[in-house]
């Protein structure tokens, strides 16, 4: 394994921390519109999909039914399959965790309703 070095001067550090962060709209999906879950079946872990119920899953919603031939294959909404509330606080949380030092990140989460407690 080849390892490099690199010199990193502090006008380079100061744009890596300033970087705009983007704060999702979704906490459940985090504005991707769907989930990944894994479910055992017969023994063997699939990778499935759902949508999420914000505006980014409109697209990815789908039951079979707008199809000319009729289909039973479908994209299960995500509330209907596991707790989202809970999903949303970790997300959150996790989200939290790694922009704590981000004051403008937290006052925007703090003008959106979320609390954010520091302690």
């Amino acid at each position: 394994m080849q390892s490099i070095n690199l010199k990193i001067n502090e006008d380079t550090i100061k744009s890596i921390s300033n970087k705009k962060v983007k704060i999702p709209r979704c906490f459940v999906c985090m504005d991707e519109g769907t989930i990944i879950y894994t479910k055992k079946v017969n023994g063997i872990d699939y990778e499935y999909i759902a949508s999420c119920t914000c505006d980014k899953a409109k697209g990815y919603r789908y039951d079979g039914k707008d199809c000319n031939i009729k289909s039973d294959n479908y994209i299960a909404e995500a509330n209907r399959l596991f707790n989202t509330d809970k999903l949303y606080t970790e997300n959150i949380n996790k989200f939290i965790e790694k922009h704590m030092d981000n004051k403008e990140v937290m006052e925007e989460l703090e003008r959106r309703g979320i609390k954010v407690y520091r302690g």
